[in-house]
């Protein structure tokens, strides 16, 4: 009757694969398995969320478990596919509003990182919208492959990120990113590539922080990204603090305030 039932009742290793229609839950992926809905175009499979809770504390993407995140992964080798995840649930209210959506959900897809460190995350062919804080967030430092998905409107305050990575070397490619406070972004990372993603009307691109301080780390690469038209005051692509420099190459920004 429920994904988070269909979940608890399958084995490591399974695939799930979920009907088209709309489905309320807060889900937590506990085990390594593979979610597959029917795509995010109608008719295809979306997921509310249950509980509106989009900002219940401050400085904290999970708020020590009162943040509701459509859906929480807990385990290494998780994939999530042909999703769309809509943080507004029309049968609740949280009057935090932004580019018209009430906003219930503060994480989309997040890495329960005060659980440890989980690997093998991939993302895919998903539909990401109205949350507040985090839309696809790759947290606890393991690896991880964000490709071919589309978010837009995560701007619930100053520090909401359309895709972010903490740590880990990964992949965030072939991504279409809009309407975000920053769109894709990493911290810590150990060899990240940003490859082919399109970003606008956002008030950052893509930027890489603190790239490369920890051992075993390569350099990250930002290469052949599109990024156009930003918000007020925006910047198109940019590095802060790296320890080792990342190679920034083949992209294309216009009409920003600060390009590169």
């Amino acid at each position: 009757p429920t994904i988070q039932a269909a979940v608890n009742g399958a084995a490591a290793g399974d695939t799930i694969i979920v009907s088209a229609g709309t489905y309320s839950g807060n889900i937590i992926i506990d085990k390594t398995l593979t979610l597959e809905g029917a795509g995010y175009s109608s008719p295809g499979t979306t997921i509310i969320p249950a509980l509106s809770a989009p900002n219940p504390c401050t400085g904290s993407s999970l708020c020590g478990g009162a943040a509701s995140s459509i859906i929480l992964v807990r385990a290494n080798d998780v994939v999530i596919r042909k999703f769309s995840l809509d943080g507004d649930n029309p049968g609740l209210t949280s009057g935090i509003v932004r580019f018209g959506a009430d906003l219930d959900a503060r994480n989309g897809i997040i890495v329960d990182h005060s659980a440890g460190s989980f690997t093998g995350l991939e993302v895919a062919y998903c539909m990401v919208s109205n949350i507040y804080l985090r839309g696809i967030n790759a947290t606890s430092g393991g690896t991880f492959n964000i490709h071919d998905n589309i978010v837009f409107n995560v701007q619930g305050d100053d520090y909401s990120i359309g895709i972010f990575a903490w740590g880990g070397p990964g992949a965030i490619t072939d991504n279409s990113v809009d309407f975000c406070n920053d769109a894709i972004s990493a911290n810590h990372s150990k060899g990240i590539q940003f490859l082919r993603n399109s970003v606008s009307e956002s008030l950052s691109g893509i930027h890489t922080d603190n790239a490369g301080d920890s051992a075993g780390a390569v350099a990250d690469l930002i290469k052949d990204n599109i990024v156009h038209d930003s918000m007020s005051g925006g910047y198109g692509i940019w590095t802060f603090v790296p320890y080792l420099a990342p190679t920034i190459e083949g992209n294309i920004v216009t009409n920003c305030d600060i390009g590169l």
